[in-house]
């Protein structure tokens, strides 16, 4: 469903003349990941404000009724659903510490920003998919993010402790693992 929203319009490919007219703040999927990619979303809100963007472009130029709009609720629907999650994470959320185990009530907070214990736990889910040579450039990557995060322990293993990550840090490691997990599935 979100197939007609992962790259801008080439409104001249499509031979869509009125397109400028009628969208003339355009946006998409593929450029608003290129945006988090390059952490340029101070806020959610500002996040937020892009996909609806994309979902109000599309409504204004096909019109309401259209074949779009069927998916554009259902991606409108989904949006909602993981921005409320998120927000209910943010504001009571508990933390997680991957090198214990240990859980508190208490988010990290990095000025504005906060880690969820969801957001460290999918990070963690995500890079135990990693195979052995895409463990090891995720761990040069947090080295060169943040060396005083890597260390090695006895039995010769590396350790990526996040919590000594700034929160720019953390954001780009997530992305370059999620990344790689999302290239294995089917259909990217």
């Amino acid at each position: 469903m979100a197939l007609p929203f992962k790259h801008p319009v080439d409104w001249r490919k499509l031979n869509l003349p009125t397109y400028p007219d009628v969208v003339t703040n355009p946006m998409d999927l593929g450029t608003i990941a290129k945006k988090l990619d390059r952490l340029e979303y101070d806020t959610t809100d500002a996040l937020r404000e892009d996909i609806e963007l994309v979902w109000t472009n599309a409504i204004a130029f096909n019109g309401e009724g259209s074949w779009i709009e069927k998916n554009v609720n259902t991606l409108r629907q989904l949006a909602n659903k993981k921005f409320a999650s998120a927000s209910m994470g943010a504001a009571g959320s508990a933390s997680y510490n991957f090198d214990d185990g240990a859980v508190s009530t208490e988010g990290q907070s990095m000025g504005t920003k906060m880690l969820t214990a969801q957001t460290r736990l999918n990070l963690h889910t995500n890079a135990s998919q990693l195979k052995p040579s895409e463990l090891l450039d995720l761990q040069k990557l947090a080295r060169k993010l943040c060396s005083q995060a890597v260390h090695e322990v006895e039995t010769g293993e590396i350790k990526i402790d996040i919590d000594k990550m700034d929160f720019a840090s953390f954001v780009r490691l997530d992305v370059h693992v999620r990344k790689l997990v999302a290239g294995r599935l089917p259909g990217f």
